[in-house]
């Protein structure tokens, strides 16, 4: 199960945190987050931030009339950990 909070993303301070097993889902978590939140906007840069042993996704996004909008993760549950895909293959590390 994948778990998200009620913070606006904002800031860094008011970062959506993503509880997920792996980085598979929590990257998931992220993209129907956006498709939900921000319906028709683009990605214009993506920043993996490290503060304090947190880390968080800092996307800039764009929609169709030029207004940009920063949205801040927290993924720090999922970050770095593997996606087993059987027993026999890891995905990543």
């Amino acid at each position: 199960m994948i778990k998200l909070t009620r913070t606006d993303g904002s800031s860094m301070d008011k970062a959506v945190k993503i509880i997920a097993t792996s980085e598979w889902d929590g990257v998931d978590a992220e993209y129907k987050y956006l498709e939900i939140f921000f319906p028709g906007y683009t990605m214009q840069a993506q920043f993996l931030i490290e503060d304090g042993g947190h880390y968080y996704d800092h996307l800039v996004l764009m929609n169709s009339t030029g207004k940009k909008t920063d949205i801040w993760f927290d993924i720090s549950s999922f970050f770095g950990k593997p996606v087993w895909i059987s027993s026999n293959y890891l995905l990543s590390a």
